[in-house]
């Protein structure tokens, strides 16, 4: 019980401390973008190409991350494993867009879909984490598996550093993204900021 209400604080805790972060920076709307701006920036979480499927809910998204927890007989808790993984997509506000690569980000999604487990019923999405992870599941009678994901369309925020880059997506004549200068816009990290991503509608 105390177990459970600590991991919880730790994960509310957490996501105040990035959200308080990414509200301290300027919004700036993605048409209004500046070369080398530190911003934060919102709109819908579009792919690039090919979704990934989250291991537990199997819904597709562009971000997850799941943290197994192992359960003893005697009622004693402790992580097992934690996975994250994460595409590249494009942030869509209005007509204008700025791509972003949540591997190389600080994420903050919520926590919304739990599912527990006795270890000899667990379904191999979650041995497959655990066999990666190298958890050693020695003792361990049931596990408790928690799953976030940034869904595809879902409303989010992202903060960094907004650079120009060349659009290999634009047309030889200048159309499509950023006309005849074939660039679009990339929120990257910075010496001066790191890159942050929320799905906290208070960060929008």
């Amino acid at each position: 019980m105390f177990g459970s209400v600590g991991r919880v604080m730790r994960r509310v805790l957490e996501a105040r401390r990035l959200r308080r972060s990414m509200t301290r920076v300027k919004r700036v709307p993605v048409a209004q973008l500046t070369d080398n701006a530190i911003v934060r920036v919102t709109g819908q979480a579009r792919p690039g190409g090919p979704v990934l499927e989250a291991p537990l809910s199997t819904r597709t998204c562009v971000y997850y991350a799941v943290v197994i927890y192992g359960w003893t007989a005697d009622g004693d808790v402790r992580e097992l494993a934690t996975e994250t993984e994460g595409i590249e997509f494009t942030l869509v506000e209005a007509d204008d867009r700025i791509t972003i690569d949540p591997r190389a980000a600080t994420v903050s999604a919520a926590f919304d879909h739990e599912v527990t487990y006795q270890r000899q019923l667990a379904p191999e999405s979650v041995t497959e984490i655990l066999r990666r992870s190298g958890a050693n599941v020695q003792g361990t009678v049931r596990f408790e598996c928690c799953e976030a994901i940034l869904e595809v369309d879902e409303m989010i925020a992202a903060v960094g550093a907004a650079i120009k880059e060349l659009d290999p997506l634009a047309r030889p004549d200048g159309g499509y993204r950023d006309g005849a200068r074939g660039e679009r816009y990339r929120l990257v990290v910075s010496t001066a900021q790191a890159l942050m991503i929320s799905d906290d509608p208070r960060t929008l």
